[in-house]
């Protein structure tokens, strides 16, 4: 076997200092408001996370092998405390009485079997925006200097009346700044890419406007300015660029992921973005398993409570990963950082 040969050559890699990540549009005299993440960050993301992979990058050669290390964000999930998660189920129970149904009773309306949202604007950090219904905002909460959160919940039992403080698996995943370590090895041209974020995780917290009287130019604590070459005026300060762009993929991922699956006796109503979908393979969704074709996820129908009726299915197969939705939660974040570097435009 011949040695392997050592050149010196470009490769992809990600950079979060660029403005291509957020659009920050001009909010009034000497001040830019972040609003939202660009259009090829969220096409990146998306199809990550509907892969559940890292998206396909072009190697220098055939058979190469490399590495990088560069900073970027990461989500790290824990399941709430006993109190939050109360908290929690106790607003559930108070709004499904809202939640629409076939008729009056409590037994016709739907309920959440899944669910997944961002903080409101509020100072309590865990409800959604509003108290009324879980609204399907993809990041929050938007407070200047708070830290930026998505919470999955799964309620693993149908029955009625259902009691969100009983049967909640509840997660919360925050964002934080991470380096990462990255190896690529490519044999004949198919990829083995290995990421892996390094510890310890630094604390993130959202950053709603920027002041300065060019573009991103106000200071920060520790943070790089660069200046044009005369040194006479900022350009923009890297450090909140890069701020904003993890926010960026950040609010891409939760317009993939936030979403809702709830259940009548009639069957099931999906609303969610291609994450939600692959986050279906969790642990704590396996019993979706038991529930067959139909519009949305399911029937509801649960055939081993109707053995006589045929299940609509050719073949049944548990398609689960053997993985919390916080681990699948954070792989998907993982696997969506990565893959940016696959577009000319973020490297």
């Amino acid at each position: 076997m011949p040695d392997p040969i050592t050149t010196t050559t470009r490769v992809p890699i990600v950079d979060f200092t660029s403005t291509n990540f957020a659009y920050i549009p001009k909010f009034r005299a000497d001040t830019y408001k972040y609003s939202g993440a660009q259009p090829e960050v969220q096409r990146l993301v998306t199809a990550a996370m509907s892969g559940g992979q890292i998206l396909p990058i072009t190697p220098p050669h055939l058979n190469a092998s490399w590495g990088v290390e560069f900073y970027g964000p990461v989500v790290k999930c824990v399941p709430v405390s006993s109190r939050d998660k109360q908290f929690i189920g106790e607003s559930l129970n108070n709004i499904k009485k809202s939640l629409p149904g076939l008729g009056s009773q409590i037994e016709d309306k739907e309920h959440y079997v899944h669910l997944v949202w961002a903080p409101g604007d509020d100072n309590n950090t865990i409800l959604p925006r509003s108290d009324s219904k879980f609204r399907t905002d993809p990041i929050g909460p938007r407070i200047h200097d708070a830290q930026v959160s998505l919470f999955a919940a799964a309620f693993n039992r149908l029955d009625y009346p259902q009691d969100y403080t009983r049967s909640a698996n509840i997660t919360q995943c925050t964002l934080y700044n991470a380096s990462y370590a990255v190896n690529f090895n490519f044999i004949n041209g198919i990829p083995d890419i290995k990421a892996v974020p390094r510890q310890p995780y630094h604390e993130f917290r959202y950053l709603d406007t920027l002041n300065g009287s060019e573009p991103l130019a106000a200071t920060y604590p520790n943070g790089t300015i660069m200046r044009s070459p005369n040194n006479n005026h900022t350009i923009y300060n890297v450090t909140l660029v890069e701020r904003q762009s993890y926010q960026a993929v950040m609010e891409a991922f939760g317009l993939g992921l936030v979403g809702s699956i709830t259940y009548t006796a009639v069957g099931q109503r999906f609303v969610g973005g291609a994450g939600q979908r692959y986050l279906l393979r969790a642990k704590e969704l396996a019993f979706m398993n038991r529930f067959g074709g139909g519009s949305g996820v399911g029937t509801g129908l649960a055939f081993n409570d109707r053995p006589d009726l045929w299940d609509g299915a050719s073949v049944m197969m548990d398609t689960s990963l053997n993985k919390t939705m916080g681990e699948l939660i954070e792989d998907m974040f993982i696997n969506a950082t990565v893959s940016l570097m696959s577009s000319q435009l973020l490297q």
